[in-house]
């Protein structure tokens, strides 16, 4: 296996829900307060996208650039919210049932689980599945 390096992202950060394939991935999110700033990958360079609504960090991410999921995280108490992503915009999505942060994640934007993680009380053993109904 060889692991190469990329360009430097714009802004560095930390606790971004990060998600996509190798030549076209998204870190949204930080631990910095204030950086709600999306970057997009190419493959061999960083740029930005869309500013996410709620400042948050340790949150799930899944998807791609064009149609991505973040759920959860801390906002900066630990939060149900979730948010669409099309590749240039954030909107507001539902309410996960139970609020997590550092949670694994996986699937698509309309296809999604949250697994794992921590809730306000304790360490987490339960999944959330999000489905998405387009119209």
């Amino acid at each position: 296996m060889v692991i190469n390096t990329s360009g430097p992202m714009i802004t560095a950060k930390g606790g971004s829900g990060a998600f996509g394939t190798q030549y076209t991935a998204i870190a949204a999110g930080s631990h910095f307060p204030g950086l709600v700033a999306t970057e997009h990958y190419d493959g061999a360079a960083w740029s930005l996208g869309g500013l996410m609504i709620n400042d948050r960090f340790d949150h799930g991410a899944a998807g791609s650039q064009a149609a991505a999921l973040a759920i959860g995280g801390r906002t900066p108490t630990i939060s149900t919210v979730t948010e669409h992503y099309d590749g240039h915009v954030w909107s507001a999505g539902g309410a996960m049932i139970i609020a997590k942060e550092s949670h694994g994640s996986a699937g698509v934007e309309n296809a999604a689980l949250s697994i794992g993680g921590s809730t306000p009380s304790t360490l987490s053993n339960t999944d959330g599945f999000f489905q998405l109904a387009k119209t």
